[in-house]
């Protein structure tokens, strides 16, 4: 929803103008809000089950997913959300 609001309100503060930026600006929304928006839903439903898996878990084996988490999203490579992070982040 965030992601939607950021980008009406962008599009109202380039309503007016004609250069190119504004002209590229308004055209880059559309694919910002899907891949970005794609790129949230993967990382959150991720981060949903990897909780309901840890709720599961005795307190011994729960002390490993930390390591998961990390692995999971800051050095994670899976090249369908890294697509939809980068192609969200660069339009």
């Amino acid at each position: 929803m965030l992601i939607l609001l950021l980008a009406v309100a962008l599009y109202w503060l380039t309503e007016g103008l004609t250069d190119a930026a504004a002209c590229v600006s308004r055209v880059a929304l559309l694919p910002c809000l899907v891949f970005y928006s794609a790129f949230d839903s993967i990382v959150g439903l991720s981060r949903g089950l990897l909780a309901h898996y840890e709720s599961q878990l005795s307190s011994a084996q729960q002390a490993a997913l930390p390591g998961v988490i990390d692995a999971l999203f800051s050095r994670a490579r899976h090249p369908v959300p890294l697509r939809f992070g980068l192609t969200g982040s660069w339009s």
